[in-house]
């Protein structure tokens, strides 16, 4: 037969006495209290346990190029994460033009109070630097509070999404809700045009309707087109983006057939026009 060995020192008849006897003078209901405090999970630790954003910093803001970026006293370009801001100039074949968009000024100056001259913390996601070698991060203010957030909570900027830099995604889709809802900055008045108009609202930020003709799926993304030819204007979502759809359970073929309203930047030519969708919040079905 197998014994199982006891570490368990006997009592004596006295120490079970003295036991039994403060055990007595327990009420039943302490000690029901105490057995069950005894159960509970140690909270204290849990919390510690919890994951905290990690910053770097404090950098000095030399200063504010526009709403959505900015550069350090060590002269290195931040770029928000996250979110798009209206531009202040426009690209030309002579350059680089004046050229503010609506809310593009608004959002620059609510960049430079808050930060300009100041100390920023910045935090970072999966991926660090972008193509033009600058830093991708969420910038926070001496008050840890959030810029590319606040900007969005504001009107002053729309949700742009990048995988895998989606650290806050669900934060800045609920700031952008409350700020469509509030009619705040971008919001205030949005330009309403049809998609067959499209090409006249070049580096615009407009709402368009439209019924999707086809949805063609191609090597990196997918087109969602309107008229017959592919050049005229279009939908594009990238490949890396299709997971946030499919987090959602929308298959982007079934689109197809549906008219819908797209919220985004018009880019491209006259002749060929686009906005790149890069999360579902953008697509509303009408």
């Amino acid at each position: 037969m197998l014994r199982i060995k006891s570490d368990i020192i006997p009592l004596s008849y006295n120490t079970k006495n003295a036991v039994y006897s403060a055990i007595r003078k327990f009420p039943l209901t302490l000690i029901i209290c105490l057995l069950f405090i005894s159960i509970l999970p140690n909270t204290s630790l849990n919390a510690s346990e919890k994951k905290q954003p990690i910053y770097e910093g404090p950098f000095l803001v030399k200063k504010v190029i526009d709403g959505d970026t900015i550069e350090l006293s060590d002269s290195r370009h931040v770029r928000y994460i996250g979110i798009n801001t209206p531009e202040t100039k426009q690209k030309t074949n002579l350059g680089w033009i004046e050229n503010p968009e609506p809310f593009s000024r608004e959002a620059k100056e609510f960049n430079r109070k808050r930060i300009e001259g100041k100390k920023v913390y910045l935090e970072f996601d999966t991926q660090k630097n972008d193509k033009y070698a600058r830093l991708l991060a969420y910038t926070r203010d001496e008050n840890y509070k959030m810029i590319n957030l606040e900007l969005v909570k504001n009107g002053l900027a729309i949700v742009y999404t990048f995988p895998p830099n989606t650290k806050y995604l669900a934060e800045l889709i609920t700031a952008q809700e409350d700020a469509k809802k509030s009619l705040k900055g971008i919001w205030s008045n949005p330009l309403k045009i049809e998609a067959k108009d499209a090409h006249k609202y070049i580096g615009k930020f407009v709402i368009i309707n439209g019924t999707v003709k086809n949805v063609i799926q191609k090597k990196d993304c997918a087109l969602l087109t309107f008229f017959d030819a592919e050049n005229h204007f279009k939908i594009i979502v990238l490949n890396s983006n299709m997971s946030l759809f499919s987090s959602k359970n929308i298959n982007i073929f079934s689109y197809q057939n549906k008219p819908i309203a797209i919220f985004g930047k018009i880019k491209g030519t006259e002749k060929s026009s686009h906005i790149t969708v890069d999360n579902p919040t953008q697509i509303i079905n009408i």
